[in-house]
C-alpha cells in the first residue's frame, strides 16, 4: 500500500503566527457571530495573510542567519586568515548575500503590507483602511478629519494607530522600499577588525542602527501593526454590538494550553475579549482607566 503525505511548515508552533494570528483572531470574532464582515476575519487571515508572514519570516531569518554567520566565520578563519609571511585573506562572499537579503526583507514585508491594506479585512461600508494607507501624510490627515463625527467615527482608535505608525516607521520602510526598486539601494560594508593573527566584523549602520537591529524593528512593528489594527477593528464592534464585553490588553504573555488540539503546544495572546463586569477577570490583562480601554487612548 503507498501513502502520500503532504506537510507544511509549523508556523502555527514555533514561530508563533498560526496563534496569533489566526487562532487569537477567531477567539476575538467569536464575539461577534452574524456580523458577516467580521465573522469572515480569521479565515482572511488563513488563506491570504499568514501565507505572505511566513514568507517574511523566512527572509527575515535567513537574513539574521547569515548576518551571524557571516560574523562567527571571520572569527573562526573560516572567511579570514593571515598566511605565514603576514600575508592576509579575507572572503566577502557572504556580504553580496546579505546586500540581496536586505532587498527581498524590504520587498516581502512591502508586498505583505499592501495585501494587508488591500484585503477586505478591515472594511465596513464606506469605511477602508486601505485608503488610509495609500495615501500621503498631508492626505492622510484631510481623510481623518473627515471621520471625527458620524457612524465611522469609532475607527478613529484605528486612525490613531496608523499615524503613529507612519511616523515611528512605515513611511521609512515605504521610502526604503522604492529606493531599492528606483535608486541605486546599497549597504555600507561590515567593517573588518584585524587584531594580531585574527579578525572581527563590524556590522555597518543603516539608518541609525546596527542593520540587524533595524531589521528586527522593522520586523516586530510590521506584525504588531497588522495584529493591532485588526483586533481594534474587531474589539470596536464587538462593544458596539454588546457592550457587556471589552477588549483587553495583555500585561504578560498569555499562553493557553491546546494540548488536545496541537498536542501539547500552546498559543500566546496579546488580547482578549472579556466580560467588562466579570469579577474573574484574568489578571494577566489590563482594563486600563476607561475614558476608554487602554487601546483607546492609545496614539
Amino acid at each position: 500500500m503507498k501513502f502520500h503525505i503532504e506537510t507544511s511548515p509549523g508556523y502555527g508552533t514555533k514561530q508563533g503566527i498560526m496563534p496569533r494570528f489566526y487562532l487569537q483572531m477567531e477567539n476575538i470574532c467569536k464575539f461577534l457571530n452574524g456580523e458577516p464582515f467580521l465573522d469572515k476575519i480569521p479565515s482572511t487571515f488563513l488563506s491570504k495573510i499568514i501565507p505572505e508572514l511566513t514568507n517574511f519570516y523566512d527572509v527575515r531569518n535567513k537574513l539574521q542567519t547569515t548576518i551571524q554567520e557571516f560574523i562567527q566565520r571571520v572569527q573562526d578563519g573560516t572567511l579570514y586568515r593571515v598566511d605565514t609571511d603576514g600575508s592576509t585573506t579575507f572572503l566577502r562572499k557572504k556580504e553580496f548575500e546579505i546586500s540581496n537579503l536586505t532587498k527581498d526583507f524590504f520587498i516581502r514585508g512591502k508586498v505583505l503590507l499592501v495585501l494587508f491594506f488591500k484585503s477586505d479585512i478591515l472594511i465596513d461600508g464606506n469605511f477602508k483602511i486601505e485608503d488610509f494607507y495609500f495615501c500621503d501624510d498631508k492626505k492622510f490627515e484631510r481623510k481623518c478629519s473627515e471621520y471625527k463625527s458620524g457612524q465611522y467615527a469609532k475607527y478613529l482608535p484605528l486612525l490613531n494607530v496608523l499615524k503613529k505608525a507612519r511616523h515611528d516607521f512605515l513611511n521609512e520602510f515605504s521610502r526604503t522600499r522604492g529606493d531599492i526598486e528606483h535608486e541605486d539601494f546599497a549597504l555600507e560594508r561590515f567593517k573588518l577588525i584585524q587584531e594580531a593573527t585574527n579578525a572581527t566584523l563590524q556590522e555597518p549602520n543603516f539608518q541609525g542602527n546596527k542593520l540587524s537591529e533595524r531589521i528586527n524593528f522593522y520586523y516586530e512593528q510590521i506584525l504588531d501593526l497588522i495584529e493591532k489594527l485588526t483586533v481594534y477593528f474587531a474589539a470596536i464592534n464587538c462593544e458596539a454590538k454588546n457592550n457587556f464585553y471589552q477588549l483587553y490588553v495583555a500585561t504578560v504573555t498569555v499562553c493557553r494550553n491546546l494540548a488536545q488540539a496541537f498536542m501539547g503546544n500552546v498559543r500566546n495572546y496579546h488580547y482578549d475579549v472579556q466580560k467588562a463586569s466579570c469579577h474573574k477577570r484574568d489578571s494577566r490583562y489590563s482594563k486600563g482607566n476607561r475614558s476608554g480601554l487602554k487601546w483607546r487612548t492609545e496614539s
